[in-house]
């Protein structure tokens, strides 16, 4: 058992293998402090269920320590988070001159290797802040995104939160190109995908939705195609920061 610092909160974490203290080492704080969120530990049954789901029962557990750490975010720390005031993404968190763009995507599809354009194609202002689910939420009416220590295979993560200014859907394409979509087309979207995994169940149902409706109003969502070659990370970035500007300039209106 050990307490983190992540996304404003202080989490605590019921571990029973080692490697899950170790990949949350740049978020441990002193174990005296006050938690804000008491995440319960995975479960033996939720620890076998995994292997059902992906269709061999069978499997033998080679290493219990990450298969609790990759399990106990989704699980047992997101459906916590809407109470309060919170959510995940399934995104890679590109953070660029002080502002935070997510890329989302289901698995496989190009997040990480989007993110890597970015930090490529602008080394010395883009970093990666997390690499598979960031934390947002919403601080003094700005919704910030987080890096959290569950962050995906690369073990992309930093433990900073940014201002997030847009959210963007990756799309295969022979050319770069991305278009703001409306706050309705995103709210379904993303209701729509499986990155309400974790996060609604029946006590939050109303909650989480609560929160993604306000978020689609507050935070720009577009539809970016896009293909390998490294300047799609300008057509994102450019597209988002325009977006940005112009989103800005319809509220003053309204």
């Amino acid at each position: 058992m050990f307490l983190i610092r992540a996304a404003g909160f202080n989490i605590r974490l019921h571990n029973r293998y080692d490697l899950m203290r170790r990949l949350c080492s740049d978020y441990i704080i002193e174990d005296d402090a006050q938690a804000d969120i008491d995440v319960p530990p995975v479960s033996d049954e939720l620890m076998g269920k995994r292997w059902f789901i992906q269709n061999d029962p069978d499997r033998e557990i080679t290493d219990k320590g990450q298969l609790e750490y990759d399990l106990v975010s989704v699980h047992c720390l997101y459906p916590l988070l809407p109470a309060k005031g919170a959510f995940w993404i399934h995104s890679v968190a590109v953070e660029m001159d002080g502002y935070g763009y997510a890329l989302t995507a289901t698995s496989g599809y190009g997040k990480s290797t989007q993110g890597r354009n970015w930090v490529n194609f602008y080394p010395e202002r883009a970093r990666i802040i997390n690499g598979d689910e960031p934390i947002v939420r919403k601080i003094n009416g700005e919704y910030i995104i987080y890096g959290t220590p569950f962050c995906g295979k690369e073990g992309c993560q930093v433990n900073t939160g940014v201002p997030l200014h847009g959210l963007c859907w990756l799309e295969h394409g022979e050319t770069n190109k991305i278009e703001r979509i409306s706050p309705a087309k995103g709210f379904a979207a993303f209701v729509r995908d499986y990155q309400h995994m974790g996060s609604m169940d029946e006590t939050n149902m109303d909650k989480y939705m609560e929160l993604l409706e306000d978020f689609f109003e507050n935070v720009p969502a577009y539809l970016f195609t896009c293909n390998l070659d490294a300047d799609a990370a300008k057509t994102a970035y450019e597209g988002m920061r325009d977006g940005w500007e112009a989103f800005l300039r319809e509220r003053e209106e309204t």
